[in-house]
């Protein structure tokens, strides 16, 4: 090493010291370039990893969205188990009434006919009728849950008299 340094002292002039501290300088930045790479070439890695996790949950999805068969399945979220596609719960939208309905007399089937009116709903307006008969359709915003929004909707299928 000697030889090495003597030839470094000529070529720069510097003092054995200098050099020593200069290669031990560039010794550490090496060192810290070396472990930077490292660091993120494993990122690198872990991020590949989690895309190509990502990647296949999107096929397994795409595949999923796009069987149609009766033996294809879903997730229950209460219980994250997989159902047939049959035991699945289907909504039917509710069969609108062809002519107006009298609140004042109208059976819990009936006024659950209404839109956004189900069981409690109902319940809740036979409930106040017997308190008070409704003289028209704004005495609804009497009714626990039924506000301005919902009587618009529900204004065309109800009547009073």
């Amino acid at each position: 090493m000697s030889k090495w340094l003597a030839k470094l002292q000529d070529a720069t002039n510097a003092s054995k010291q200098e050099i020593i501290a200069v290669m031990t300088l560039l010794g550490m930045t090496l060192a810290a370039l070396a472990i930077s790479y490292w660091r993120i070439s494993i990122a690198e890695d872990e991020t590949r990893a989690w895309l190509r996790s990502l990647d296949s949950l999107a096929r397994q999805e795409d595949t999923f969205a796009q069987s149609t068969d009766d033996t294809a399945t879903t997730l229950n979220p209460a219980s994250d188990t997989a159902l047939p596609l049959h035991q699945r719960r289907s909504y039917q939208r509710k069969v609108l009434p062809a002519s107006p309905i009298n609140i004042n007399t109208a059976s819990k089937q009936q006024l659950m006919q209404l839109p956004g009116v189900g069981d409690v709903m109902a319940a809740r307006i036979m409930e106040e009728r017997t308190r008070r008969p409704f003289a028209s359709p704004e005495d609804l915003l009497r009714v626990k849950g039924i506000g301005k929004k919902k009587l618009e909707q529900l204004r065309p299928y109800v009547r009073t008299q």
